[in-house]
């Protein structure tokens, strides 16, 4: 049984995945809170669009309750009405360190090397329809050399995000305490 060895994300390729989550939670989740409810010292907000846009933006399984957690964080810090009115560009105008601070949990949990490039390339399509920024910026074509590790296989074809609905986590829970 030999040790599986696990490509590090190159820092560009973090840059990448970072500034495309920043467009998505910027374009299909802010302005999408349906509820908030305040009990106490516990704040609940609902967003009834965030687990179809975890679904949309194939969002891995394990990265899911990073990536409710991030938005809200995100929705919180920068604001919402700043994030609908200024999009991700309300995200980019914070300091490189508070950027970085939000996305930490979220980026963890994309994986390694192969699944982040693989997502990447995955949503490049509907990235260039549906968000506002000009999504060639992280093209998988244009960029996937930069992104590479100096491995032979870094380009091959994507494999690693199976897309299972037995599997599919149904993120029922939508209220985040």
């Amino acid at each position: 049984m030999g040790k599986e060895t696990r490509k590090k994300p190159t820092f560009a390729l973090r840059v990448l995945v970072q500034e495309r989550l920043a467009d998505i939670i910027a374009v299909d989740v802010a302005g999408y809170q349906s509820h908030v409810e305040i009990n106490g010292s516990t704040l609940s907000v609902t967003i009834d669009k965030l687990s179809d846009t975890a679904n949309k933006w194939m969002i891995p399984r394990i990265g899911r309750k990073a990536f409710r957690a991030v938005a809200f964080e995100i929705l919180y810090f920068v604001g919402e009405r700043s994030l609908v009115t200024r999009g991700s560009d309300a995200l980019f105008d914070l300091t490189p360190l508070e950027f970085h601070k939000l996305f930490v949990p979220l980026i963890a949990s994309m994986g390694d090397f192969d699944a982040m490039s693989n997502w990447l390339e995955k949503t490049e399509v509907l990235a260039e329809a549906d968000l506002k920024r000009d999504a060639s910026k992280y093209s998988f074509l244009e960029h996937s050399s930069s992104w590479d590790n100096g491995d032979s296989d870094s380009n091959s074809s994507p494999n690693s995000l199976r897309k299972n609905k037995s599997e599919e986590d149904h993120f029922d829970s939508r209220t985040i305490t």
